[in-house]
């Protein structure tokens, strides 16, 4: 009953794979915010080191009724990225 969500990693450096391997993601580590917002209101905000999260069954069930965003945003040094959103 829950949702796995799963995204594509960017660089913030590099474009290309020159190298055939993923390109370094130039900050200290890698962390994204993800946040489910219901009626305009954030319901829930956690952080993930990996580019997917699971969104359990529990955890909509105690977010309450309604539809739902997922937003998730990279963390940087300096700045968070602009959100990738999802609507459920």
């Amino acid at each position: 009953g829950g949702v796995v969500v799963g995204w594509t990693r960017r660089s913030r450096s590099e474009w290309r794979w020159t190298s055939g391997s993923d390109v370094p993601i130039a900050e200290e580590r890698e962390l994204y915010a993800v946040r489910v917002v219901r009626d305009g209101l954030i319901v829930r905000q956690e952080e993930t080191d990996a580019p997917s999260w699971t969104y359990s069954a529990g955890m909509m069930a105690a977010d309450g009724d309604g539809s739902r965003r997922i937003e998730i945003s990279q963390i940087g040094i300096h700045a968070g990225g602009h959100a990738a959103m999802l609507d459920l």
